[in-house]
């Protein structure tokens, strides 16, 4: 596999990852927290919350890309083990 391949095949990942978080930010935005409301993109905008799911997307993204790069580099213990860490933290809060 040439160079270009892995780079993108290491990228691909984090990018989809940082797309479906942010997005479903924005949709958890428009129908929950807003209830649909007509005017949800202006107060999306104007109170600047797309820097929460700018956030949550970066580092969801960079832990998705952390965890590959550990798998790839260690072996499935280390990957295991950063899932698992993952879990806990997620159930810790």
């Amino acid at each position: 596999m040439s160079k270009f391949l892995r780079v993108l095949r290491l990228l691909v990942i984090p990018v989809l990852i940082f797309a479906v978080v942010f997005i479903g930010h924005l949709l958890y935005y428009k129908y929950v927290s807003q209830n649909s409301s007509p005017i949800w993109w202006r107060l999306y905008v104007m109170t600047e919350t797309y820097w929460i799911g700018y956030a949550l997307a970066l580092a969801v993204a960079f832990g998705a890309y952390a965890i590959s790069m550990a798998r790839r580099l260690s072996g499935k213990a280390v990957a295991g083990s950063a899932v698992i860490a993952v879990l806990v933290w997620f159930a810790s809060a």
